[in-house]
């Protein structure tokens, strides 16, 4: 039966409810076209105990949060394994961690776990009188989300669910030919979704060679698997055996220049004093904050956070209005940003470079940064195995095309045309989903 909704009184019947808790009532309390059925007859709780014993490889599982599947955490000799009695695992069933249930970690055992061992941690469930997939969706919704995380008892992460208050919990349950139904619009609608992305994916992997063959460049890689190798002299920017063993040489039918030429103002303003900052004395200064963790690979998409002077305790860097960042530190994550506004109290790490540019288009400059043109060349000049990064010298040494300025901006309305493309068809695919799940649960749920 419906519920009045007074915004602070929810009236129900007293013969449907499950047990006396307010959070259960705002969970149960919702208009369905669909009977509501406690999960307990959807599911029949399995046990198949185990004895783990020396000598036998044992396959274990591992759950992944928000319904994002169920997958091999490794495979153990009987010796190897501290809990000697442990449950079966069968192809088909429904898995939950209890401690990690208020954060969506279930899913359907695969048929290559056919077999495997979970601990007690885990419940293992037949799906009855139901389509697993239907399930699937139900337990991963908002809604449902939102009332496990109301139903977890214990402290910080290791929060663990009861199984009793599970199975109580009712859920709308259409017939089997409903939940197909239901089943089949939601997948034709990610499925959309992932073809538009997939197709912006494309799009993106195509832009560097459009861009590539716009501008007459090729790309000679020069391994040394013989006695001798050569290039030209005027294409080398370093002499010692690991660059020469791995350069990549890229040549242009435009005139080819160092960066070193169309950079100016490096870590200094444009009255010349330093970008350098110390800001841990500088206690209610306020500045517009940027470290790696705050740029977006590959797209020069930042997100600034606002701190104060004190707050950061090592060195940092101005970023005046019209200069450019590109970060040193994992070179190959294509982190760069330019502040376009006249924002002056912008800072940022000293994993960056900042620097301004001179004698090329900017845009023209960002799009030639951020493609293959610039990224092939960076592997041999690496330096650390942990946390590889690029020196000043060697990133004045990249090579990029400088042709006239009307092929520069042509090749800049090229990639926008392009990347428009792109964030459409990306937006798209993100609506469609929103959709897809919103149609959903408004029909599941009421």
């Amino acid at each position: 039966m419906a519920t009045t909704d007074n915004n602070v009184l929810h009236i129900t019947r007293f013969s449907n409810l499950t047990k006396w808790s307010a959070h259960d009532y705002v969970f149960e309390n919702m208009d369905n076209r669909f009977p509501l059925v406690p999960l307990s007859k959807v599911l029949k709780r399995v046990k198949e105990p185990v004895v783990i014993e020396d000598g036998i490889l044992y396959k274990r599982i591992t759950v992944r949060l928000y319904g994002q599947g169920v997958l091999k955490r490794d495979e153990l000799l009987g010796e190897e394994i501290g809990t000697k009695r442990q449950f079966l695992a069968h192809y088909g069933q429904l898995i939950i961690s209890r401690i990690d249930a208020r954060n969506g970690a279930f899913g359907i055992v695969p048929l290559e776990l056919e077999g495997a061992i979970v601990t007690n941690d885990f419940w293992l469930f037949e799906v009855q009188d139901a389509l697993s997939e239907y399930l699937m969706l139900v337990l991963s919704s908002k809604p449902f989300q939102k009332y496990w995380q109301t139903q977890s008892s214990g402290t910080t992460n290791r929060q663990r669910v009861s199984e009793s208050s599970f199975l109580n919990t009712r859920i709308a349950l259409p017939t089997i030919q409903e939940q197909t139904k239901l089943i089949e619009e939601y997948e034709n609608g990610m499925k959309k979704a992932k073809e538009n992305e997939e197709e912006a994916d494309s799009l993106r992997l195509s832009l560097n060679q459009i861009i590539a063959d716009f501008l007459g460049v090729s790309y000679n890689f020069t391994a040394m698997n013989g006695i001798m190798s050569q290039v030209g002299f005027s294409y080398l920017s370093r002499w010692d055996p690991l660059y020469l063993a791995n350069r990549v040489v890229v040549k242009s039918k435009y005139p080819m220049a160092m960066l070193s030429k169309v950079i100016k103002n490096f870590l200094i303003d444009s009255t010349g004093k330093t970008l350098r900052r110390n800001t841990k004395n500088e206690e209610d200064q306020i500045y517009q904050y940027i470290g790696m963790e705050n740029i977006e690979k590959n797209t020069g998409k930042r997100t600034l956070k606002e701190v104060h002077g004190h707050e950061i305790l090592s060195q940092t860097l101005l970023v005046p209005g019209g200069y450019i960042i590109y970060g040193k530190l994992r070179p190959y994550l294509n982190k760069y940003w330019e502040n376009t506004s006249n924002d002056n109290n912008v800072i940022c790490s000293s994993e960056f470079f900042v620097f301004d540019t001179t004698g090329i288009d900017r845009e023209y400059f960002l799009t030639i940064l951020a493609s293959d043109i610039i990224q092939c060349q960076l592997p041999p000049l690496y330096s650390g195995a942990r946390m590889p990064r690029i020196t000043e010298d060697d990133f004045f040494t990249l090579q990029i095309p400088l042709p006239v300025e009307s092929v520069q901006k042509e090749t800049v309305s090229i990639s926008k045309t392009i990347k428009n493309e792109i964030d459409t068809l990306r937006s798209l695919a993100n609506q469609l989903r929103l959709k897809t799940q919103t149609v959903f649960e408004t029909t599941v749920f009421g």
